[in-house]
């Protein structure tokens, strides 16, 4: 976790922050005139330290999470998961590696995928 001010802030981020002043609210350390204010302020903040500013004087810390991200393109861990469930669910762990992509879901329908006629195809 982390509290860098100059993260951008996220919807999640806003709606915490929304959510403690409300509890702030009830707790009767904020008037509702305060809430609607500090609430407008949430909905528009751009960054962590925007957010932490609404709560800086309450008894509250406030932390927010950076998000695992993986570069655009980059490949999953694990490509073939939607297969391997499917796999899972079908009792049928034999398919061989390098398959068609379909074979796995094709098993799993109960069809039978005719690998020589789809290579005579090709």
């Amino acid at each position: 976790m982390t509290t860098s001010g100059s993260m951008r802030a996220s919807d999640a981020d806003r709606e915490r922050v929304v959510e403690v002043l409300r509890e702030q609210t009830e707790l009767g350390r904020l008037t509702l005139e305060e809430l609607q204010e500090r609430t407008g302020a949430a909905y528009t903040a751009a960054t962590w330290q925007d957010l932490n500013a609404l709560t800086q004087d309450l008894p509250v810390e406030m932390m927010f999470e950076r998000e695992e991200r993986r570069p655009v393109g980059y490949p999953p861990a694990r490509a073939n998961l939607a297969e391997d469930r499917l796999r899972e669910r079908a009792g049928d762990d034999r398919l061989p590696v390098g398959a068609p992509a379909g074979a796995c879901c094709s098993r799993a329908a109960g069809l039978e995928l005719d690998r020589h006629a789809a290579r005579n195809a090709e």
